[in-house]
């Protein structure tokens, strides 16, 4: 089914949305470095029976860039402010990786009929050795820069995730300020039902992530693609259409 676009004037600029069907609303929201077209077949084959809403993220697909760096409670501003011009209420929402963030964030607040969260961010890395790392990088970073410019060029080139690297700009700021807001607080104020779709293999978002996230929101199912990494609507297509249907 035909998925038409259209984009609306958000406070934090241009945000491309695609919609199709009639029914029960069921909102999509795509990972970091990613866009709905990701989850476009997934949605295309509940448009028959629901009214789907993909969203490009702010800084992703045909949404604009931010002018300045986005919060995580920005992005579920802006997600809020798109539902209500639509008329969308108590939806159905099925988030992935860096848009678990933005849909906890929103239902903490809002609430939803029913979350899926699949391969969410959300679970900060906190441990001795973690932090060892970080203070070592701060010292190398102010010495090189002071010292040494070849080799703080270097050190910021191989610093950080992937997608740290790959980010520039507002786009760099927006993801240090994600990866700084810690969910766990949203996670508890969930009310509706949750469910936790995570691929077994999934190295991006562990695993483990996904048994800690079940602690934290209470009354939540953990499903388990044990044939998939981060992307197991991607890669266990099928199942994960069944169980969504399931739960719809």
């Amino acid at each position: 089914m035909y998925m038409e676009k259209n984009t609306f004037a958000s406070t934090f600029g241009k945000v491309a949305y695609y919609s199709s069907g009639t029914g029960k609303d069921i909102v999509f929201l795509h990972g970091w470095g990613q866009d709905f077209s990701c989850f476009e077949k997934i949605a295309t084959a509940l448009a028959a029976e629901y009214r789907v809403l993909g969203i490009d993220l702010p800084g992703f697909g045909e949404s604009e860039i931010p002018r300045k760096a986005m919060s995580v409670s920005d992005y579920a501003a802006a997600f809020k402010e798109l539902l209500d011009e639509l008329g969308i209420t108590n939806p159905v929402i099925v988030a992935h990786s860096f848009g678990g963030r933005i849909a906890l964030n929103y239902c903490a607040e809002s609430g939803a009929e029913k979350l899926i969260l699949v391969s969410s961010a959300g679970i900060r890395k906190r441990n001795f050795f973690l932090r060892l790392r970080v203070y070592r990088y701060k010292i190398l970073k102010k010495v090189y820069k002071d010292f040494f410019p070849k080799k703080h060029e270097k050190l910021i080139a191989n610093s950080g995730s992937a997608d740290y690297r790959k980010s520039t700009g507002v786009m760099r700021e927006i993801l240090v300020k994600a990866v700084n807001h810690d969910s766990r607080k949203d996670m508890k104020k969930i009310n509706c039902p949750a469910y936790l779709f995570w691929g077994l293999l999934d190295e991006e978002t562990p695993y483990r992530n996904g048994l800690r996230m079940a602690k934290l929101i209470r009354g939540s199912e953990l499903i388990t693609f044990y044939n998939s990494g981060h992307f197991c609507f991607l890669q266990e297509e099928k199942r994960f259409l069944r169980a969504l249907k399931k739960i719809l």
